[in-house]
């Protein structure tokens, strides 16, 4: 994934992609029927026109490229279709160019066919590489299985998507998993899991993940309260007027209709039940802060994991944070160890950051924490060697470590005066 750091004013700028987009898509591929329809009833006013439409695409392909590494900046996607597509979206407007240069020099006095040829094989890569990005586009936007999702059986099948399910095996849906996708569930992927899915997290939320689901976004608010929906932050945005800033799902996208909103209600009334049959959150106690169930990890091979099941409502540093970083970060980011040219031991160093990754920790804010970014790199998509800890160091850190550090930081990272962390001891 191509990552730089753009002005928020450019941000207006980037949010043009999807507008702007079919515009060299119209052009390029109006230029290779044209192309086409040139073998039958070929003319010197034809040539001008192609010239003219490329130069439009060109111009758009580019335009539309920029517009599309501006808005993804803000996150929210998939990191390998989003490669994919910024990939395959920079070779259309590089192709795009190069085919309109070909283009003039190919049809002009004293070129050979092998000119014309030439440009035709650039044209038609750069048709190629139009159609899988904006497959890969579409992945991004709608999901990996919104082209699939109603083909027929047979094709299905031949593309590897499954058929029929008396034609493959499968184990049977039980009746909580049935009941579920019958009713709340099909409400969630009908207007959540385009968004906040597995390939795309808008706002830091994922819904199809139940550990995930619990825990709310970036707004640090606990998404789903057993037995309360409407202290339920995924209830209290899903009933907001229309025009309101924060309304979910957006406006201009679909929105569910009471019948579906009160599924949810019920839902989340009667303990939110995920398919697997257990809780989604933890109830809280009338007379508590409510608190999160999260599985609990198996020690690390190196250190003890920090004694916590769950995740409360105010994270402490010492308690939750500090056993974290002194077991699996001091020992390369350490008073005796500058990796990377980052220290974490005292909180201006770790806040202060190093090298070319900026600040360590920005209080409230996720994406310019360096440190929340890299430990939340998925290892197997991780070909630079990101990740923090590193898989060689005990890396990744565990789902409930990784929600600890999440949570803190959302919470204003707060880190109590004069505390210097130390390497913990390592077992054997």
């Amino acid at each position: 994934m191509l990552t730089f750091t753009v002005p928020d004013s450019w941000v207006f700028l980037g949010r043009f992609h999807p507008v702007t987009l079919h515009f060299p898509i119209g052009f390029l591929v109006l230029v290779f029927l044209l192309e086409i329809y040139a073998f039958v009833r070929p003319s010197q006013e034809l040539r001008r026109i192609v010239q003219g439409i490329l130069i439009l695409g060109a111009l758009g392909a580019v335009s539309v490229a920029a517009f599309g590494f501006i808005l993804a900046q803000e996150g929210g996607y998939d990191p390998a279709t989003l490669t994919w597509h910024q990939y395959l979206g920079l070779a259309v407007a590089v192709l795009a160019v190069v085919s309109a240069v070909m283009h003039h020099r190919g049809f002009r006095d004293g070129a050979t066919a092998f000119h014309r040829w030439r440009y035709r094989g650039v044209l038609s890569v750069a048709v190629v590489c139009l159609m899988a990005a904006g497959h890969q586009g579409g992945n991004l936007t709608h999901g990996s299985q919104y082209l699939v999702e109603h083909a027929p059986p047979a094709l299905k099948r031949l593309l590897g998507e499954g058929g029929d399910s008396e034609e493959s095996p499968a184990i049977a849906e039980s009746e909580v998993a049935k009941a579920f996708h019958e009713t709340v569930g099909g409400v969630f992927e009908k207007y959540c899991y385009q968004c906040h899915g597995a390939e795309k997290q808008k706002g830091g939320y994922r819904m199809d993940d139940p550990e995930w689901a619990k825990l709310g976004g970036d707004s640090g608010e606990i998404a789903i309260v057993p037995g309360a929906p409407f202290e339920s932050y995924l209830v209290k945005v899903m009933l907001l007027s229309e025009d309101h800033d924060e309304v979910m799902p957006p406006a201009g996208k679909a929105r569910p209709t009471p019948e579906e909103l009160l599924q949810v209600v019920h839902w989340i009334e009667r303990g939110a039940v995920f398919p697997e049959g257990q809780e989604a959150v933890k109830a809280p106690a009338q007379e508590q802060a409510a608190e999160v169930a999260v599985p609990t990890p198996a020690p690390a091979s190196t250190s003890q994991a920090p004694a916590v099941t769950t995740l409360p409502s105010t994270i402490d540093f010492v308690e939750h944070i500090q056993p974290i970083f002194e077991a699996k970060c001091v020992r390369c980011h350490g008073e005796e160890k500058d990796k990377g040219d980052f220290q974490l031991h005292t909180r201006a160093l770790a806040f202060a950051g190093g090298g070319e990754w900026g600040p360590g920790i920005v209080a409230n804010s996720l994406e310019d924490s360096s440190i929340y970014v890299q430990i939340s790199i998925p290892p197997d998509d991780d070909p630079d060697e990101l990740l923090m800890p590193p898989v060689s160091k005990g890396g990744p850190l565990s789902d409930l470590e990784i929600a600890l550090v999440r949570q803190w930081i959302l919470e204003g990272a707060s880190w109590p005066e004069g505390v210097v962390l130390k390497e913990a001891p390592q077992e054997g």
